[in-house]
């Protein structure tokens, strides 16, 4: 994050993708250390294990948004998403977000 922050002079939004963790105190110590960095929404997916997630959201609450198959994303910025530089609105962000598969509270989280 802080290298893609530094090379695009521009702060990092939002964080998905498979994290390469699997326990809670994983999750927990990452959510921390993101927590601090501003995101809007960390998306965690594949190789990012169930109690990590878990992790994830008792620090960041809903911040985190389930990941799968099924799962549609829409970021936009404010202004219109074709505008580089736009400020980001998180609630925007969030209700742009939609999950056809498991619930949030199955046994996925």
């Amino acid at each position: 994050m802080r290298t893609a922050s530094s090379y695009l002079r521009k702060p990092v939004h939002a964080l998905i993708g498979g994290f390469h963790i699997s326990s809670y105190y994983e999750g927990r110590k990452l959510g921390t250390f993101l927590a601090q960095q501003g995101l809007k929404v960390v998306c965690p997916c594949h190789c990012t294990g169930s109690s990590a997630k878990r992790g994830l959201r008792d620090v960041l609450g809903d911040v985190v948004l389930q990941c799968g198959v099924g799962m549609e994303l829409k970021l936009e910025a404010r202004g219109g998403a074709s505008k580089l530089g736009g400020q980001w609105d998180s609630e925007k962000l969030i209700r742009a977000s939609s999950y056809t598969g498991m619930a949030p509270g199955s046994s996925a989280w």
